[in-house]
């Protein structure tokens, strides 16, 4: 008889439900729990990225793709000692690069004091079929604490319940240090592809690395510099703006669009900070997509910004993360691992805690 891999390794083994008994539930919409980077929407069912008049104003792609959940985060404070999750997808996505517990799992993180956030729990879906996902039990640290659950990167999701035991006590979340958002504009890297869970895309681990919000506008395959997105950006409160866009069209597309696009925002924000940033390049150190135009397109942009003198704008060639990943950053020659992410996360770290400190650039 053929043995199952969970009765070889415990560790595969699928823990016991929840159940219902001395539990209570918790929509993820409670006023007691405070969600970030998304919000539910009546109209679709869903919680989704973009209001629908922004995303269907700038593309079929990008209204699609704001219904998936990257960036999402749920934050609480409890000191309940375990909880389980009951999840709605709708779908289920699968991509041949990236495992369920990438584009579909939650990652449960919790924070500890002098430390700051770690990794504790991830939920796995058990197939590509499943759509309604009940957890097994997850036991947590104990005492009153704050922890961050991520939301899926490339999943939709309809309904979220939280069981915690009914004597937990349920608090309002520690702030962030930097809690106006920072805006992350890209494509399918922005967006979480393709790390192995939602934790490691490398805005969630910038945002825990610098304590600050954010908002994850990474739409695979559909970021174009549209003006109707530039207004979207430029609409919403920030403390800084990502500019991680490059990856998608032509490089004649971005020397139409790239400039543009940043005048767009900077008029309606002067005064908002802003990273260009080019795609990252692990195999082929300096050239950058498009044989290296694409990052003087945007190079472009960042010096004439400069000499005009605005000393709000800050520039990274991506070929900057290959220092820590080497030549071992991606799944595919372009889409970054989990190295990759860290090694991106890491590289911005310090200088968007330069920028939401209130540096300027003298170039």
């Amino acid at each position: 008889m053929a043995q199952k891999i969970e009765e070889l390794d415990k560790n595969f083994a699928i823990g016991k439900k929840a159940g219902s008994d001395g539990r209570r539930f918790y929509d993820a919409r409670d006023p007691r729990f405070s969600l970030r980077g998304i919000w539910y929407e009546e109209e679709s069912g869903k919680y989704v990225r973009m209001p629908r008049a922004r995303r269907e104003a700038v593309s079929p792609g990008v209204a699609f793709l704001s219904t998936y959940t990257s960036g999402g985060r749920l934050l609480f404070r409890t000191d309940a000692r375990n909880l389980s999750l009951t999840v709605d997808y709708g779908e289920v996505a699968h991509l041949p690069h990236m495992p369920l517990t990438g584009t579909t799992g939650f990652d449960l993180y919790a924070y500890e004091e002098g430390y700051g956030w770690y990794h504790i729990h991830t939920v796995i879906p058990e197939n590509e079929t499943t759509r309604i996902l009940e957890t097994p039990l997850m036991q947590l640290p104990g005492g009153m604490r704050d922890y961050c659950l991520h939301f899926p990167p490339y999943n939709t999701v309809l309904d979220l319940r939280l069981s915690l035991p009914v004597e937990a006590v349920i608090e309002p979340p520690r702030r962030y240090k930097y809690d106006l958002p920072v805006v992350i504009y890209g494509s399918s890297i922005t967006e979480g592809a393709c790390v192995s869970r939602p934790g490691n895309t490398y805005t969630n681990m910038l945002s825990r690395l610098v304590d600050c919000d954010h908002i994850n506008l990474g739409f695979g395959g559909s970021a174009h510099g549209e003006e109707a997105m530039a207004d979207h950006i430029a609409a919403l409160p920030q403390s800084a703006f990502i500019m991680d866009y490059d990856h998608n069209g032509s490089t004649e597309e971005l020397e139409e669009r790239h400039e543009a696009f940043f005048l767009r925002f900077r008029a309606a924000q002067p005064d908002t900070p802003v990273l260009f940033v080019t795609a990252p390049w692990f195999s082929h150190i300096g050239k950058g997509r498009g044989g290296g135009k694409n990052v003087a397109v945007i190079e472009r942009t960042y010096r004439n910004a400069l000499a005009r003198g605005d000393r709000k704008v800050w520039f990274l060639n991506g070929a900057e993360f290959a220092r820590i990943a080497g030549g071992d950053g991606t799944v595919d020659c372009g889409h970054p691992n989990d190295l990759g992410s860290f090694a991106m996360a890491q590289t911005l770290a310090p200088i968007l805690k330069k920028i939401l400190m209130g540096e300027k650039n003298h170039g």
